[in-house]
């Protein structure tokens, strides 16, 4: 388990079949061994013998859930009223992977896995009684009533606008989106025929789930005008899901100051998909 949890976090930086490929060929670079090897160490020790006592004594998590818990919060309780039922066998105590009592309330160090619940109601099923611990919405017993307060109304509601606004974001995304930025390889020039060449790079990505075909225009974003490319800009084949790079040249007379542009992402029908601003000097 210490193993493929140090493999995992490698699998960050190497493709897991590059990496098993390599693991079993005996090509695996020695700083990859070494973060290996450490890693699994490491998780190999917090497993055998740290275990539960980062989470217990250490980890934040518990003292921001006792902070946020209210009485309309889902946590595993054992009624007072219960307590008289018990058997003091400690199933629940034995079952429990943060070595916490129940039977004492509720405590910080709790993660409402409910292996005490389970391990009380088979105890209590040989019995022929009901477990006598439940999930239960806050600690004084209300039950659903617990959920009818104004912080869980006004979280209701916070998340409802939320998804609306989810949901309107992913209707209106955009099937395609284009990036365009100067080319920093190739300087522009100026051609024989007085004309100016500046050259383009440009990136088109299909977020659709099918096939596109686009084309790139350029024009003035003053008046429209259009502009000459030359290059990759037509017929650009690209997979759902998909990237294409692609690099072109712009043709315009000598400016004589800076001209503000708009690149075009059209589809086979010229609609626009989407529009990329930049400027030449």
């Amino acid at each position: 388990m210490a193993f493929l949890v140090s493999a995992n976090l490698l699998w960050y930086f190497i493709e897991p079949l590059n990496f098993f490929a390599k693991l079993i060929s005996g090509q695996l670079h020695y700083v990859t061994w070494i973060c290996l090897l450490f890693g699994a160490l490491v998780i190999f020790l917090d497993l055998s013998f740290v275990r539960r006592l980062m989470c217990r004594d250490f980890c934040p998590y518990g003292r921001f859930q006792t902070a946020l818990a209210d009485q309309s919060t889902l946590v595993l309780h054992l009624a007072p009223a219960e307590l008289k039922r018990c058997i003091k066998c400690d199933s629940c105590v034995r079952a429990c992977p943060m070595e916490i009592d129940i039977r004492q309330g509720y405590q910080v160090e709790c993660i409402n896995c409910g292996r005490c619940l389970d391990a009380c109601r088979q105890v209590m099923a040989k019995r022929s009684q009901p477990g006598l611990i439940s999930y239960t919405f806050g600690t004084s017993g209300q039950g659903l009533k617990a959920l009818l307060n104004l912080r869980t109304l006004l979280l209701s509601i916070a998340t409802l606008v939320l998804v609306v606004i989810l949901a309107v974001a992913v209707y209106q995304r955009p099937t395609a989106s284009l990036k365009i930025a100067l080319s920093h390889s190739v300087a522009s020039r100026t051609l024989k025929d007085g004309n100016r060449a500046t050259f383009f790079n440009a990136w088109v990505n299909n977020r659709s789930s099918t096939k596109g075909i686009y084309h790139i225009k350029a024009r003035q974003a003053e008046n429209g005008q259009s502009f000459v490319l030359k290059g990759q800009t037509e017929q650009l084949t690209v997979e759902a899901g998909g990237n294409l790079r692609v690099d072109f040249v712009l043709l315009t007379t000598v400016p004589k100051s800076k001209i503000e542009l708009e690149f075009i992402l059209l589809d086979q029908n010229n609609n626009e998909l989407a529009v990329a601003e930049a400027h030449i000097k």
